[in-house]
């Protein structure tokens, strides 16, 4: 009886190596893709329970508060900036609030970046003389086909913004 030894051949393992590259270029941008929806959502959660403690203090005050210690709401997990309580850092992003009862908080991806914003029931804010008083809005760059405006039309559903101004376009929701 005569012993073989079986082992892979050169080409076996190369078909492995370059199976295995295909599906790691597939698989690690859609997982990029998804970390940046989930950092996203999170924005849009915290903008909407920034602006309710707003509309809270909004009604119990007669004016919208002017940093985020006087509102009613806890903000755990977040790197409060203490140059200005009306600021909240975060790795990925930032917060901001004030009297004008507007909220608007900015995502950063890795090559680019987005703001969400929501302008309050009473909100004195306006884009080009139009109020944006009760709107939500995902505010892109001026051109139609950049990254952040395919992503606030991804976001909103609309294929061209609802206004225009100074180098910027916005969505409404």
């Amino acid at each position: 009886m005569s012993q073989q030894k079986q082992a892979f051949t050169l080409i076996e393992l190369l078909v492995v190596v370059l199976i295995t590259g295909i599906l790691v270029a597939v698989a690690v941008p859609q997982y990029q893709n998804a970390v940046q929806r989930s950092q996203y959502a999170t924005i849009k959660n915290l903008t909407k329970s920034v602006a309710n403690a707003q509309e809270v203090f909004y009604l119990a005050n007669g004016e919208y508060a002017d940093n985020f210690e006087k509102l009613d709401i806890t903000l755990s997990g977040y790197n409060e900036d203490k140059s200005t309580e009306a600021k909240l850092v975060f790795p990925w992003g930032n917060c901001e609030t004030g009297a004008t009862g507007q909220i608007l908080c900015y995502y950063r991806f890795p090559d680019f970046g987005v703001q969400y914003q929501i302008a309050c029931a009473h909100s004195t804010a306006n884009v080009n003389g139009v109020s944006t008083a009760g709107k939500t809005m995902c505010i892109g760059d001026g051109d139609d086909n950049s990254k952040r405006s395919h992503l606030c039309q991804r976001e909103t559903g609309k294929t061209g913004p609802d206004l225009r101004g100074g180098g910027y376009t916005v969505y409404f929701f």
